[in-house]
């Protein structure tokens, strides 16, 4: 209980944070998109006003990620989304920080429906995905894996098909009851100082904005995967 009222004051408190943080935001990218359109072409600032906007746009990203955390309802506006330009970007941003001795592999589909989701909230999810797997392997020589796929069809689910998304790392694996409670809130394995526990409850509040469901394959010694499901946009949808 005391961990659930924790992260009700801190969603309040972020959600405020985010709404002020747009409203400082939205003058710079408007006056930044008119400056670039008065510019000629060949202006020597084009290329810094770029930045500048590109930067902003990367902090109003952020804000709609902090009012996903705290379950704003204008967090996000799902549209129909290719998730392998999604993965792709993740897989970019993951490689530029990944640690020494971490291998990054992609297992890409080629042919992928399209998903109800927000491309920015899809990278971050992915991101905290990586991120969570990463601090797994504790440093040491490992792999990521990244994939997606259209998931086969099972005989105990019926309904559409589902794009399948999975991050598996080569860990140290988790115990059965850390599983059950690896995305509760300030639940984590790591020893203080090293992580707050968040990651993957935010993980599972996108996922859940999507409509889409997790399921979690772990051992001791084995690793673990990280499989989300999206509801595929059919040809009758």
């Amino acid at each position: 209980m005391e961990s659930r009222q924790r992260l009700q004051t801190l969603g309040t408190l972020s959600a405020a944070v985010a709404h002020e943080f747009n409203n400082v935001l939205e003058p710079i990218i408007l006056f930044t998109e008119a400056a670039l359109q008065s510019l000629p072409p060949d202006s020597l600032a084009r290329a810094d006003l770029e930045r500048v906007l590109a930067s902003a746009r990367r902090g109003k990203n952020l804000a709609q990620r902090i009012l996903a955390f705290s379950n704003a309802p204008a967090a996000s506006v799902l549209l129909p989304t290719d998730l392998r330009s999604v993965v792709a970007e993740s897989i970019g941003l993951c490689s530029a920080l990944k640690p020494r001795g971490l291998e990054i592999r992609s297992e890409i589909s080629a042919q992928i429906p399209l998903v109800q989701a927000d491309a920015a909230l899809a990278v971050d999810l992915i991101m905290n995905l990586c991120s969570n797997a990463q601090q797994a392997m504790q440093g040491n020589p490992g792999v990521l894996t990244v994939g997606l796929r259209l998931a086969p069809p099972s005989v105990d689910k019926v309904g559409a098909p589902e794009v399948e998304l999975w991050v598996a790392d080569t860990g140290h694996g988790m115990q059965p009851a850390e599983v059950k409670r690896m995305f509760e809130p300030f639940f984590t394995t790591r020893s203080k100082g090293q992580g707050r526990g968040l990651g993957l409850y935010i993980v599972q509040e996108i996922a859940k904005s999507f409509g889409a469901r997790l399921a979690v394959e772990s051992s001791i010694g084995a690793g673990t995967t990280v499989r989300v499901f999206f509801p595929a946009i059919t040809e009758s949808a």
